[in-house]
């Protein structure tokens, strides 16, 4: 089901991934920020920034295999990637639509869903 602020793009949109491409479209379409592009091989922390289905406790740590070339929303992208537990091993895979400008980057071994204090 699709609302306001939670585009739902065709359906062929998401079984189109290109872990080569050009995605600098991606960058150019999030002018509020200005993250750079995500990529295969990147450990992201998802949270309702991103989309609202991370919100509160479903906060999810993600790697990215593949990131879909195709344009949609502006802001927004099809990422391929598997959540990871605490220990930062594979769980589930996943496809989640999310805006670029959520995103919350991270370095592997940083990838605690929490902060403390």
């Amino acid at each position: 089901m699709s609302g306001p602020g939670s585009p739902d793009p065709a359906p062929e949109h998401r079984g189109s991934t290109n872990s080569g491409a050009d995605l600098s479209h991606i960058a150019k379409s999030n002018s509020r920020s200005g993250p750079r592009p995500p990529r295969p091989g990147d450990l992201i922390r998802l949270t309702d920034a991103a989309s609202v289905q991370f919100a509160g406790d479903r906060a999810a740590v993600f790697r990215i295999i593949s990131v879909d070339q195709r344009p949609t929303y502006a802001g927004w992208v099809w990422l391929v990637g598997y959540t990871l537990d605490e220990h930062e091993q594979a769980v589930e895979r996943r496809e989640v639509f999310v805006q670029i400008s959520g995103l919350v980057f991270v370095a592997s071994g940083r990838a605690r869903l929490h902060t403390d204090g």
